[in-house]
Order: C-alpha cells, then structure tokens, then sequence
C-alpha cells in the first residue's frame, strides 16, 4: 500500500530566548553555545501554556480534514491519562476516531510515520493523522549551560494518506537498551523533573547509528542520496559529523535548530513544514527523516513527497 504526506502544518510559541538572554541566565557567551551546538535562539511556551495547547496550535488548521486515527508523539504531557491525543479531539470538535499517545521522546514523531504506515497497509484506515509535541522548557534546569541552550518548544502535524501513485516509503527503528539511563527524566529534592543527559556519549551513539541510517537509505535507492534529509534537531555538530562521510550538499540538509534549538518528538515535523515552506522540498523529492533520542531509541523514515 501506497502512502504520503498530504498535509503539513506546525506551531511555535510567541517568546524568543536567543542565545544572549541565556547569558544572563547561566554561566555561558553567545560564542560557546553557537560553536557548540549551532543553535542562536529557541521558541519557549509561557508557562501558562500546556503541551496540549502547543498541539492545538498545530492542528487548528487540519481540525476540518477527514482522519481515521490519530497518534501524537509526546513525553511531556502534564498529565498521565487521558492523552493528549483524546483531548486534541475533544477540543477540536474532530471525529471520535482512535487516539492515542506515544513516548519515544525525539524519535517519537518518526515512529508515529511508521505506525501510520503500518495502520494504511492493513486497509482499515486510509488518513492518519501524526503530532509531534514537547514543552521542554518545563524540565529544564536553567543553571544547567550543558542542558539549558539545547531545548526549545513546539508542536508539528502531518496527515498521511493512501494513494495510488507509486511512492517510496520505507522505515527502519531501533533501540540500544543498554545506554537508556545516558538520557532521561530524573527528579530532584523538590519533586521537579529535569532532563539530564550524559552529553559525550548521546553525542557518539547518535553519529554512529545516524551514520548508519543514512548508508540504509541510500542502499534502499539503490546507492543515490535522498534529495532532503531531515535530521532530529538535536545539534549541528552531529548532524555535520554525520553528513561528512557522505559527501551531501548543505543545502539538502535540513538546519532549522538554528533558531528552533532541540525541540524533541516536535523537531522532524517543524522543520519538514519549514522546509515545504522555504521550497526545500518539492512533490517528488525523496526525503529522509532520521531521529534519535532517550532509551537509546533511534529510527527514520524514507518516503517520497
């Protein structure tokens, strides 16, 4: 069965945090955070402002399109039931279709792709509906400069449909288990739930397995490159440590960190909607989609637009 993208559509809070305001937060110079990471400012939610508020921001525009499921990405939600997903319904007026959530953290969005896929190829459902939603800013340490630059907000959706034509669609997922506790939640004396992360080896095990999602993508088109790769937002060094073995031009890449920093299971589908946007991408460009993140998850997604 035959898939693609048919809608796209993204949110991102009011509020600008550059790069200079951080320093008057933490110990830090505009200079490191740019050198280490590429990234000059982040979207941050008031803090009035919920996951499920991000997300309704996202899909406002899609509300009227018809879905037969909907699978949101998320490891923010305020709340442990219900989903986010059963509320964006309820507060969309959208069909009483099945929803639910995922946690895969930053690889959550393209394991939603894969799910959807999967759903299409049984013939049950024909259009699934897929959000990719964090609020970092709630579980970040701000007067830690190794978390603190890295993460902003946001809320990205895409709808997936059958169709006719002969597209390429492919997917491959994994996780390495035995490096699940190098990025996690964890709670401090005070019941606050901050990110920590062991950054020196999240940054290897996302070159290394990066790497190889690239080499398979590349082996599926029969040995030519993707047209666009979108990689999970995390940090431009990664992502130019990756590229550099493989001789792809700057501008097939994918580099909206720059002013969008790490924004989790929101980054893949914020940056495919800007890229679609700025005519990065265009109807028939294969693109892939590679994220990793906590568990140690990693997985992409290759599908022709």
């Amino acid at each position: 069965m035959n898939v693609k993208i048919t809608h796209c559509a993204s949110y991102l809070p009011k509020t600008i945090l550059t790069n200079k305001d951080l320093t008057t937060m933490v110990d830090t110079t505009e200079e490191w955070i740019v050198k280490r990471t590429g990234i000059k400012s982040r979207y941050i939610a008031d803090p009035s402002e919920t996951v499920l508020d991000l997300a309704i921001n996202a899909v406002d525009s899609l509300k009227g399109e018809a879905i037969d499921a909907l699978i949101v990405a998320t490891y923010s939600a305020e709340e442990r039931m219900p989903n986010i997903a059963s509320k964006i319904l309820n507060k969309l007026n959208m069909p009483k279709v099945p929803a639910f959530d995922i946690n895969v953290a930053c690889s959550g969005f393209v394991y939603g792709l894969s799910i959807a896929k999967t759903y299409i190829d049984s013939g049950k459902f024909e259009r699934v509906m897929v959000v990719g939603v964090d609020k970092n800013s709630k579980h970040i340490d701000w007067t830690d400069r190794n978390t603190c630059c890295l993460f902003g907000d946001g809320a990205g959706v895409v709808i997936v449909s059958k169709t006719d034509d002969n597209k390429v669609f492919d997917f491959d997922l994994g996780c390495d288990c035995e490096f699940s506790d190098d990025l996690k939640t964890e709670k401090n004396a005070f019941g606050d739930e901050y990110l920590d992360m062991n950054g020196k080896k999240v940054f290897k095990l996302a070159v290394n397995y990066g790497e190889k999602l690239v080499k398979n993508a590349i082996d599926t088109l029969n040995g030519n490159l993707p047209d666009y790769i979108i990689f999970h937002q995390a940090n431009k060094r990664i992502i130019d440590s990756i590229v550099s073995d493989f001789d792809i031009p700057k501008d097939k890449i994918s580099y909206a960190l720059e002013h969008q920093g790490n924004t989790s299971a929101a980054s893949i589908p914020l940056a495919l909607d800007l890229a679609i946007k700025e005519s990065s991408i265009k109807p028939g460009d294969k693109i892939l989609m590679i994220a990793f993140g906590a568990g140690f998850s990693w997985g992409s997604v290759l599908l022709e637009y």
